[in-house]
């Protein structure tokens, strides 16, 4: 199945903006580079962080959202997603072993 977005949610945490997707496959997602900004880290190290992480790496996604990035205009982009569940990392230590 081809993954589509369905309906966007745009929310604020924090005094940053983001926005959740709700995809196809009913599953909520948040794009990568929106929560690495806000925490002051590089998007590609941290999604290369999730892929060798045998536990998170089928979480990423890549989804068009339509997406605004600084003073550009609001476009649609291909973005890598995120949408696991929030757990802690004990968690998804007992889940490899």
């Amino acid at each position: 199945m081809t993954l589509k977005v369905i309906d966007q949610f745009p929310f604020e945490f924090y005094g940053d903006h983001f926005t959740v997707a709700l995809a196809n496959d009913r599953k909520l997602y948040v794009p990568m580079q929106a929560v690495c900004d806000a925490m002051g880290l590089q998007t590609h190290g941290q999604v290369r962080r999730i892929r060798g992480h045998e536990a998170m790496a089928n979480a990423l996604v890549n989804l068009n959202i339509v997406w605004s990035y600084g003073d550009e205009a609001a476009r649609e982009r291909e973005m890598i997603c995120y949408g696991g569940y929030c757990r802690s990392g004990s968690q998804a230590q007992e889940e490899r072993r």
